[in-house]
């Protein structure tokens, strides 16, 4: 007498869900074997939580694993675990109602008992089975439940939306989910897909995973997930080999962070930071987020950008949520309340972390800061949240520090005399043009520090308004800078009046306006800004790049007591038509350019005036 065979009907709502997951869940088919092995760890957690109360239900002896079995002939893929394994109406009920899961019954059962110990179960299995379709015309599973001696086959072809369950040949208590791969899927036969896969997606599995080919059967997963390992139980090679696995980087990074959150929200973290910036060949790898997600040991999501603010996406390493789903997409990432817990934690215990290390290890941090330092002050733009804690960060040279050597805003404000009321600073490309732009003199004579700050992004956030406890930052360029007017400024602007006017008319071109200056006091000349325009050297910058840029605002301030100066008002006096005058005019112009690191004008000229000059007596 033959097996008697039950056929079933999906429900209408599970029909619907089903194209929904086929076609539309999941965003990559290579997910199936994710999760397929996320259900056999499920099923052998929940046997041995059962097996607290009732021993008897297994050998103590007993090893628990998921074997892999491709099969090219048959174009069939067997994933096999000896679980809990399911009854008949288990799977009915499990696999008959998409969304519905065992694992998501079961816990319903433990919440309404006093157990503090529960097992790690992955997923709703409802949803993550049927994944199995996307790369699959039909499904078996076979099936024999720890509490019954009977083995069932449910079987199921997605074309007409139905399944069928039958008894089957005894088999050992587990389950056995076997593929037969459609012909766009033939790929996940090969021994080195599997491999890849499982490498990818369910290395740190609890349980051995064995891929059963033509040779004896082989380990093909780590296991360990260092990262839910109590600290003291992982080595310091074992961090260092975990970091290199993720990185690819072969240097020591510069610190770690690896922790278990507890709370309403679980979760376990272990991140690196870099000590240095990757090679120009991965350069590109700055752009991306570092960090991966897992839930319950199953990677979710690759280089999850939800996970960490883009300035710190040089971060490297692992969360670990308890409480996410098996099958969250990345769209949801950003709007789920628990991911947004995660990232907060994760950005305040960074930030702490580098603020430790800059007090504690000024020198490694010095050279970590110079490699990612910009990266970080894009926090200053991005997140109002943590500012001071990144102003808190950020480091400088100065006209106090030597070169080489670095202060930082807190420093600077101790250091500050009673008498200044500011932060300043002056952006320019390199140390020794900065410390040498005659802008800074009034300041120096006053003994007021200066920051120096690049071009880029340093001058991008200074256009922000940003203050630190109650102080503005001001640049010493700023036009409307105003430290020390003499008495006599005003009385002194009204009688060389005419002389900035004619200077103004012959530099027009290059210039927006020329007047007296109460900032210089060596110098004859330099170049102050409009607030809101860009610095000359980020306006160089922009040009290189090929970007548009608004047309120069620079202002050129003059030292009515400099002898060059004072040698040009008495030409003027003397003779508004004299060549020289209109030369000296020029070269005033060139000398302002050249304090600025610019070339010339026109080089030429410029070179035979100051011969001119040294050779006049």
């Amino acid at each position: 007498m033959g097996k008697k065979t039950d056929s079933y009907q999906f429900k209408t709502e599970t029909k619907k869900l089903l194209d929904i997951v086929i076609h539309s869940l999941y965003s990559h088919r290579e997910i199936f074997l994710r999760e397929l092995i996320s259900n056999s760890a499920d099923a052998i957690n929940r046997l041995k939580f059962l097996a607290l109360t009732e021993t008897e239900i297994i050998d103590s002896t007993e090893n628990f694993q998921i074997e892999i079995i491709p099969n090219k002939q048959e174009k069939s893929l067997i994933i096999r675990d000896n679980g809990i394994g399911m009854t008949k109406q288990e799977l009915i009920e499990n696999l008959g109602t998409i969304a519905r899961s065992g694992t998501k019954k079961y816990l319903e059962v433990l919440a309404k008992k006093d157990i503090e110990e529960s097992p790690e179960l992955i997923g709703q299995f409802g949803v993550g089975f049927y994944s199995a379709f996307m790369v699959s015309d039909k499904i078996e599973v076979i099936s024999r439940s720890y509490s019954d001696e009977n083995t069932y086959k449910w079987s199921s072809s997605i074309e007409d939306y139905s399944f069928q369950i039958t008894p089957s040949e005894n088999i050992s208590r587990g389950t056995e989910v076997k593929l037969y791969l459609n012909d766009q899927s033939l790929e996940y036969l090969e021994e080195f897909n599997i491999r890849s896969l499982v490498k990818k997606y369910s290395d740190y599995i609890e349980y051995p995973i064995q891929l059963i080919c033509d040779k004896k059967p082989e380990k093909i997963n780590s296991q360990r997930a260092i990262w839910l390992a109590n600290k003291d139980e992982v080595t310091e090679q074992e961090y260092k080999d975990f970091y290199q696995s993720l990185s690819y980087d072969f240097n020591d990074p510069l610190t770690k962070l690896h922790y278990r959150a507890e709370g309403t929200h679980e979760f376990s973290v272990l991140v690196f930071i870099p000590s240095h910036r990757p090679l120009p060949l991965m350069m590109e790898d700055l752009e991306r987020s570092k960090i991966d997600l897992y839930v319950r040991r199953v990677l979710i999501v690759n280089q999850a950008k939800e996970i960490l603010p883009r300035y710190l996406r040089f971060v490297t390493g692992v969360v670990d949520s308890s409480d996410l789903p098996l099958n969250i997409s990345r769209e949801l990432l950003q709007q789920n309340l628990k991911v947004v817990q995660i990232r907060k934690n994760l950005v305040r215990k960074i930030l702490d972390e580098l603020l430790r290390i800059k007090r504690d290890d000024p020198e490694n941090y010095r050279k970590f800061f110079d490699e990612y330092g910009p990266i970080i002050k894009e926090g200053l733009l991005s997140d109002q949240e943590y500012r001071e804690q990144i102003l808190n960060l950020l480091t400088f040279q100065s006209t106090r520090t030597e070169s080489g050597k670095t202060t930082d805003l807190e420093e600077y404000v101790s250091n500050m005399p009673q008498d200044q009321k500011e932060i300043y600073f002056i952006i320019s490309e390199n140390r020794n043009l900065a410390e040498n732009s005659p802008a800074l003199e009034v300041l120096k004579s006053k003994k007021y520090e200066v920051l120096f700050l690049q071009p880029g992004i340093d001058e991008i956030i200074m256009n922000e308004n940003l203050k630190y406890k109650d102080y503005s930052f001001r640049s010493a360029t700023d036009e409307s800078l105003e430290i020390s007017k003499s008495e006599d400024f005003n009385q002194q602007e009204k009688e060389i009046k005419g002389l900035l006017e004619f200077i103004q008319d012959q530099l027009k071109d290059d210039l927006k306006e020329v007047r007296l200056s109460n900032r210089l006091i060596d110098s004859p000349v330099c170049f102050v800004q409009q607030k809101g325009s860009f610095s000359p050297e980020l306006q160089r910058v922009l040009q290189f790049t090929n970007q548009n840029h608004p047309p120069s605002s620079r202002i050129m301030e003059i030292n009515a007591k400099h002898p060059l100066i004072e040698n040009i008002e008495q030409k003027y006096n003397q003779n508004r038509s004299d060549p020289e005058l209109i030369k000296y005019i020029h070269l005033l112009l060139d000398l302002a350019l050249i304090q600025d690191g610019e070339r010339p004008k026109n080089p030429v000229d410029f070179a035979n005036q100051v011969a001119n000059l040294m050779n006049s007596k």
